[in-house]
């Protein structure tokens, strides 16, 4: 009788190490070719392994520390995807600034959980490749009336194209550093989580903004999901009158976010977009989750 094995087959660490051994018993030859081929696939896959970070404890966190603390030209390298989750508490202080100026090469960050930590604008300054952020503005720029003047172009964000926002509501100092112009090449914004609708008079203020005014392609507006506000959110869409902007579900879930920067799902904005098109064909109604 045949006997079904399910996944990859497995044999013991001994009997691996014996057939390489007599692949290259007394075979020079054959036995230069093995390490090159391990050291192949090594340089290969090792990099995959330290692509995406999601953080939400202490595990994961010593994982990336170690890596930047012994490896940090290979860190600053390979490390693209990287979140700190809201279950993450950052009480390691100098260790994630360490992580944050080595991480050079990340192009989507996260900073939810690093709604304690000191200097994180400084910290930003060193993260050029960052192209999608998400950041609790009123923590970040907590010195509203000073980071004009003491950052009037050292700022990582001319290359940032999507901006998701995570404060609970959209305040006038939100309002501000978005009119500031210290995103020239954004081109997306979302408001992840509110508490409450907008102002419409709110959000017409933003798109009118010079510095976004010829970049803007689409602004997802997400409020906490309940069933009554369909009428809310349609209304609020009327009220602003812009094609671009979009009233939607806050759903991103930590393992989502993970997901898509694997390449397993997608993004947050992949979602928006997908949705933005059917609502146009009024396959959707208002403030439907995006989430399947």
């Amino acid at each position: 009788m045949a006997i079904l094995v399910f996944g990859p087959p497995r044999l013991p660490p001994e009997l691996e190490r014996l057939i390489f051994e007599l692949a290259a018993w007394n075979t020079h030859v054959c036995a230069a070719r093995l390490i090159r081929v391990a050291h192949r696939v090594l340089v290969w896959i090792e990099p995959l392994l330290h692509r995406v970070y999601a953080i939400g404890d202490a595990m994961t966190y010593s994982r990336l520390r170690n890596l930047v603390l012994r490896r940090p030209a290979f860190a600053a390298e390979n490390v693209r995807f990287l979140r700190f989750s809201s279950s993450f508490r950052d009480v390691f202080g100098v260790d994630t600034h360490y992580i944050l100026r080595t991480c050079i090469s990340v192009q989507v960050l996260s900073t939810t959980g690093l709604a304690s930590h000191p200097a994180l604008l400084e910290d930003l300054c060193e993260m050029r490749a960052v192209r999608r952020l998400s950041l609790h503005i009123g923590t970040a720029f907590a010195f509203a009336g000073t980071w004009q003047m003491e950052y009037p172009t050292y700022f990582p964000f001319a290359g940032l194209t999507h901006l998701t926002v995570e404060d609970p509501e959209i305040t006038l100092q939100v309002v501000d550093v978005l009119q500031s112009g210290i995103f020239p090449n954004l081109t997306h914004i979302a408001f992840a989580g509110l508490a409450s609708f907008p102002s419409h008079h709110t959000i017409r203020e933003i798109l009118a903004a010079p510095a976004l005014r010829k970049t803007l392609v689409h602004m997802a507006v997400f409020v906490y999901f309940t069933h009554h506000r369909n009428k809310a959110a349609s209304r609020l869409e009327q009220l602003v009158g812009d094609p671009r902007v979009d009233v939607a579900a806050s759903y991103l879930l930590d393992a989502e976010w993970d997901a898509a920067a694997r390449g397993n799902g997608p993004d947050e904005w992949e979602q928006a977009k997908e949705r933005a098109q059917r609502r146009r064909k009024c396959e959707l109604p208002a403030c439907t989750p995006m989430s399947p």
